[in-house]
């Protein structure tokens, strides 16, 4: 196999979304801003993507010692098609990070049901990447800790990543 799956238990859902409403709650009050319309977190905003966003996000994923020799930005009629049908899913959302209009990161979110845990929604959160230019920086942690908010939110009980095996420094992070 060569992807690794992360599970994340209730209670680290509960706690990612503890820091989350914190932190948007303290961003809201300096700002005098009482709508809880998206959460500035020190300057990034997570949106979902536009297909407009699609030559970026084929840029960072070539960014990147694995994606650098399998992915072709010659031609995005491919990731066109799959951003189509990403958009066509209602259970999966393409988001982006952005610093002042940016785009430094990205990953994509699917909620997804089983019979286990009498029915319970799950989230699984992939294609996670943040931009050569900023990573070390928080970003990546501050759009985990939005996914995970974000799947508490929609109910789901569990969280799932998925990773390359030889991303060893990504595990690195995400066993944090």
């Amino acid at each position: 196999a060569r992807h690794q799956a992360v599970c994340i238990d209730q209670a680290k859902l509960d706690s990612a979304t503890a820091n989350i409403n914190a932190e948007c709650a303290g961003h809201r009050a300096r700002l005098n801003d009482k709508t809880p319309s998206i959460c500035h977190m020190n300057t990034i905003v997570m949106r979902e993507a536009v297909e407009a966003d699609v030559p970026a996000l084929v840029g960072m994923l070539i960014d990147d010692e694995f994606g650098a020799a399998r992915e072709d930005a010659t031609n995005l009629e491919p990731y066109l098609a799959a951003f189509e049908r990403i958009q066509g899913s209602p259970e999966t959302r393409l988001m982006v990070a952005e610093i002042d209009s940016i785009l430094v990161g990205t990953l994509t979110l699917t909620i997804f049901f089983g019979l286990s845990r009498q029915g319970a929604a799950r989230a699984n959160v992939e294609a996670v990447r943040v931009s050569s230019k900023y990573r070390n920086q928080g970003i990546g942690q501050q759009m985990m800790e939005w996914a995970i908010a974000e799947a508490k939110r929609q109910g789901c009980q569990r969280v799932q990543l998925t990773s390359d095996v030889r991303r060893i420094d990504a595990h690195r992070f995400y066993e944090r």
